[in-house]
């Protein structure tokens, strides 16, 4: 198994980066892993194994995520391919190019370390430093972190790990509040990663049909016929000179037609693409399309023997024939 691998970071840097590879792992071609970068931990894509020992101190990678590659050789050509034409970083590149479940969720934790029990005790014993450069409210808002992480520990001598956003939710402090207590040791930060779920929690509220318990039995009247306190409202426009002016009211019932070629306008479509919207619009509107999206022939070339009709000239007088008629030498 070789002792070291290069792995693509998503980072804007055009470089690849050396790892060791620990003797308990098993990393693969194409495969994510996970490793330290600086003071937080990342995702990246393994591209070449290899013996080749560097000339500088380096980490071992922190754990595979994949058994398997996740990327097949086809797919990092391509990669390479799109990094070299586009002068994008290769790491950049294979994280667009992997599903969404290879996302990580980035974050930092804090714990209390030695430092910060010790000034926890203190402060208990004498209460607040008189020489702190920290308000009153600063240094109760300290101590109220130094107490709930404290408060977090199931048993001495064990630390737990509290995620920032936890920690801020509940203590009610600044980022900068902590960076100055880690500055002076009594907090230890660490950069925390997990797997991000690909999979999305959709809560759904579903309106039963029928009115039960409420004087009748009988279903009311409905939306669709089914959802009974479900109505419909569309915000009130007006068309003028193919663009839409908004009303600022809403009004109940559904719009008289759809407004997307406007609202791209708005947006800032560019206009070729909006007239071959509009065509396209205007052969669904006058049926010249299957429901496949097929042009229906008949009505394309009866549309065309029009328009060419339109543009023939008139026919012109025959010289030659009238000059028959009249009688010659």
């Amino acid at each position: 198994m070789p002792e070291f691998c290069d792995v693509a970071l998503p980072v804007p840097l055009d470089m690849v980066f050396s790892y060791r590879v620990p003797a308990e792992v098993a990393a693969v071609v194409g495969s994510r892993v996970l490793v330290p970068f600086r003071q937080q931990r990342m995702t990246g894509v393994v591209v070449e194994l290899h013996d080749r020992k560097p000339t500088v101190k380096i980490k071992n990678i922190l754990s595979v995520l994949d058994a398997s590659p996740v990327l097949d050789e086809q797919l990092l050509r391509l990669g390479r391919w799109i990094a070299d034409y586009y002068l994008a970083p290769l790491g950049e590149v294979f994280r667009t190019m992997l599903p969404l479940n290879a996302e990580f969720k980035r974050g930092v934790a804090y714990r209390i370390s030695a430092e910060g029990r010790k000034a926890l005790h203190l402060a208990g014993i004498s209460g607040s430093s008189a020489r702190s450069r920290r308000t009153p409210e600063e240094q109760a808002a300290e101590f109220r972190v130094l107490d709930y992480l404290a408060a977090q520990e199931p048993a001495l001598g064990e630390t737990v790990q509290v995620r920032e956003e936890t920690l801020r939710s509940t203590t009610s402090v600044t980022k900068a509040l902590l960076a100055g207590m880690v500055r002076k040791k009594w907090l230890g930060r660490e950069a925390v990663a997990e797997e991000r779920d690909a999979r999305r929690l959709e809560k759904m509220a579903v309106l039963n049909g029928r009115e039960e318990g409420i004087g009748s039995s009988e279903p009311k009247p409905t939306v669709g016929g089914r959802l009974p306190r479900l109505k419909n409202f569309n915000v009130a426009v007006r068309e003028w000179n193919e663009q839409i002016v908004f009303l600022r009211k809403i009004v109940e019932g559904g719009t008289d037609k759809s407004y997307g070629i406007q609202v791209a306008r708005l947006a800032g479509v560019p206009k070729p693409v909006l007239e071959r919207a509009k065509e396209i619009l205007r052969n669904l509107e006058e049926s010249e399309l299957t429901p496949d999206g097929n042009v229906r022939q008949q009505a394309r070339q009866r549309a065309e023997r029009e328009k060419l009709q339109k543009l023939a000239p008139p026919p012109q007088m025959d010289l030659f024939g009238q000059a028959g008629v009249g009688g010659g030498k």
